[in-house]
């Protein structure tokens, strides 16, 4: 939450907003939740968690879509060809001309493995972390122990790793794979 909150103190909700979902019924601080940045929060104590996964899905979807459409769109009237919402933002401070916002969107998701039990979620989940990449979707995956069951599709789709726990050198060179390595110590 803390990292949220920095990100939320810098940036505008027009560059950047967070989506909140939590498996682990901890709960997210008011403040969080009182941010013009937060545009949507999932918990497991708030009902029928299928159901609001399937609504989740269903929301990202329509999002894709409606950031390619922006993009595409914006590209016409530029008469050039915009790939990235960072394009697309650039543009639009530029010109000024009522477009739309497109911020980036962090997908916070607190005790994933609570929801990644289920197959088909993890499948989706990943779809949109790769099909999301392009149109500004960016995902954050929280937990205690990131060296599940479902480790080698995660780790092929999240290029980096923050831990913030000692982890056990095995688990340590798992999770860090061959990618580059900074050991912080405490107050850095």
């Amino acid at each position: 939450q803390t990292v949220v909150l920095e990100l939320a103190s810098h940036l505008s909700p027009e560059d950047l907003s967070f989506l909140c979902i939590d498996f682990r019924l901890s709960e997210w601080s008011p403040l969080l939740r009182s941010l013009p940045h937060c545009i949507g929060r999932l918990s497991a104590q708030s009902g029928d968690q299928n159901r609001q996964l399937e609504r989740l899905f269903d929301h990202l979807e329509a999002e894709i879509a409606r950031r390619v459409r922006l993009l595409r769109d914006g590209g016409k009237s530029l008469s050039t060809s915009l790939v990235y919402t960072s394009d697309y933002r650039r543009a639009r401070y530029q010109r000024l001309q009522g477009w739309p916002p497109a911020p980036e969107l962090f997908i916070v998701v607190n005790g994933y493995q609570g929801a990644i039990d289920e197959d088909n979620f993890m499948g989706e989940f990943l779809r949109f972390v790769r099909i999301g990449r392009t149109v500004g979707f960016h995902c954050v995956l929280l937990s205690e122990d990131p060296c599940g069951r479902h480790f080698e599709a995660i780790a092929a789709n999240f290029p980096a790793v923050i831990a913030f726990k000692t982890l056990s050198p095995a688990k340590w060179a798992k999770l860090a794979g061959n990618r580059p390595q900074k050991i912080l110590e405490t107050g850095q």
